[in-house]
Protein backbone atom coordinates (compact mmCIF):
# COMPACT_ATOMS: atom_id res chain seq x y z
CA UNK A 1 0.00 0.00 0.00
CA UNK A 2 2.74 2.58 1.05
CA UNK A 3 3.78 1.85 -2.94
CA UNK A 4 1.14 3.00 -4.36
CA UNK A 5 0.22 6.18 -1.93
CA UNK A 6 3.89 7.11 -2.81
CA UNK A 7 3.33 6.87 -6.40
CA UNK A 8 0.13 8.52 -6.04
CA UNK A 9 1.57 11.18 -4.52
CA UNK A 10 4.41 11.55 -7.06
CA UNK A 11 1.36 11.50 -9.76
CA UNK A 12 0.27 14.22 -7.52
CA UNK A 13 3.02 16.17 -7.48
CA UNK A 14 3.48 15.73 -11.42
CA UNK A 15 -0.03 17.12 -12.14
CA UNK A 16 0.64 20.17 -9.91
CA UNK A 17 3.43 21.23 -11.20
CA UNK A 18 2.28 20.69 -14.73
CA UNK A 19 -0.78 22.81 -14.51
CA UNK A 20 1.29 25.76 -12.41
CA UNK A 21 3.39 25.56 -15.90
CA UNK A 22 0.47 26.06 -17.74
CA UNK A 23 -0.94 28.38 -15.74
CA UNK A 24 2.07 30.57 -15.62
CA UNK A 25 2.43 30.48 -19.59
CA UNK A 26 -1.27 31.44 -19.63
CA UNK A 27 -0.42 34.79 -17.85
CA UNK A 28 2.61 35.24 -19.90
CA UNK A 29 0.10 34.77 -23.07
CA UNK A 30 -2.58 37.04 -21.68
CA UNK A 31 0.04 39.48 -20.64
CA UNK A 32 2.81 39.71 -23.04
CA UNK A 33 3.91 43.41 -21.61
CA UNK A 34 3.77 42.60 -18.52
CA UNK A 35 1.11 42.15 -15.80
CA UNK A 36 -0.30 45.72 -14.68
CA UNK A 37 -2.39 47.21 -11.92
CA UNK A 38 -4.87 44.55 -12.38
CA UNK A 39 -6.71 46.10 -9.14
CA UNK A 40 -6.97 49.56 -9.69
CA UNK A 41 -4.86 50.75 -6.37
CA UNK A 42 -2.33 52.42 -8.30
CA UNK A 43 0.55 49.74 -7.81
CA UNK A 44 1.57 46.88 -8.99
CA UNK A 45 1.97 44.35 -6.44
CA UNK A 46 1.89 40.63 -5.74
CA UNK A 47 -2.27 40.81 -5.60
CA UNK A 48 -2.03 41.86 -8.99
CA UNK A 49 -0.19 38.52 -10.25
CA UNK A 50 -2.82 36.99 -7.81
CA UNK A 51 -5.54 38.03 -9.62
CA UNK A 52 -3.57 37.73 -13.14
CA UNK A 53 -3.24 33.62 -11.75
CA UNK A 54 -7.19 32.95 -10.80
CA UNK A 55 -7.90 34.36 -14.24
CA UNK A 56 -5.41 32.28 -16.22
CA UNK A 57 -6.19 29.27 -13.77
CA UNK A 58 -10.00 29.84 -14.72
CA UNK A 59 -9.31 29.86 -18.55
CA UNK A 60 -6.58 26.45 -18.34
CA UNK A 61 -9.46 24.93 -15.91
CA UNK A 62 -12.09 25.56 -19.01
CA UNK A 63 -9.64 24.28 -21.70
CA UNK A 64 -8.43 21.14 -19.62
CA UNK A 65 -12.58 20.66 -19.19
CA UNK A 66 -13.10 20.79 -22.88
CA UNK A 67 -10.68 18.64 -23.99
CA UNK A 68 -11.78 15.87 -21.05
CA UNK A 69 -15.45 16.22 -22.34
CA UNK A 70 -13.99 15.70 -25.71
CA UNK A 71 -12.24 12.68 -24.65
CA UNK A 72 -15.11 10.97 -22.95
CA UNK A 73 -17.23 11.35 -25.19
CA UNK A 74 -14.82 9.67 -27.82
CA UNK A 75 -14.36 7.04 -25.16
CA UNK A 76 -18.00 6.45 -24.57
CA UNK A 77 -18.16 5.58 -28.33
CA UNK A 78 -15.44 3.18 -28.65
CA UNK A 79 -16.70 1.95 -25.40
CA UNK A 80 -20.64 1.09 -27.54
CA UNK A 81 -18.69 0.56 -30.38
CA UNK A 82 -16.56 -2.33 -28.65
CA UNK A 83 -19.65 -3.53 -26.87
CA UNK A 84 -21.45 -4.09 -29.84
CA UNK A 85 -18.60 -6.10 -31.68
CA UNK A 86 -18.17 -8.32 -27.78
CA UNK A 87 -22.23 -9.13 -28.24
CA UNK A 88 -22.23 -10.28 -31.51
CA UNK A 89 -18.91 -12.62 -30.54
CA UNK A 90 -20.93 -13.36 -27.84
CA UNK A 91 -23.82 -14.62 -29.87
CA UNK A 92 -21.85 -16.22 -32.14
CA UNK A 93 -20.54 -18.21 -29.58
CA UNK A 94 -23.28 -19.27 -28.24
CA UNK A 95 -24.69 -20.73 -31.18
CA UNK A 96 -21.40 -22.47 -31.83
CA UNK A 97 -21.70 -24.09 -28.10
CA UNK A 98 -25.11 -24.98 -29.12
CA UNK A 99 -24.04 -27.36 -31.89
CA UNK A 100 -21.44 -28.84 -30.76
CA UNK A 101 -23.35 -30.02 -27.61
CA UNK A 102 -25.89 -31.37 -30.12
CA UNK A 103 -23.22 -32.91 -32.41
CA UNK A 104 -21.99 -34.17 -28.57
CA UNK A 105 -25.16 -35.62 -27.81
CA UNK A 106 -25.86 -37.27 -30.79
CA UNK A 107 -28.38 -35.03 -32.31
CA UNK A 108 -28.44 -33.75 -35.40
CA UNK A 109 -30.20 -30.25 -35.96
CA UNK A 110 -33.28 -31.95 -37.99
CA UNK A 111 -33.89 -34.16 -35.39
CA UNK A 112 -33.84 -31.54 -32.48
CA UNK A 113 -37.19 -29.89 -34.06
Amino acid sequence: MGFFKKLFGFGAAAGGAAAAVKVAQKVKENNPEGVGDVNGDGAVDYKDYVEEAKKAAGEVYDEVADKVKELGSDVAEKAQDLAGIAQEKAQGLAGDAQEKAQDLAGITPDKAE
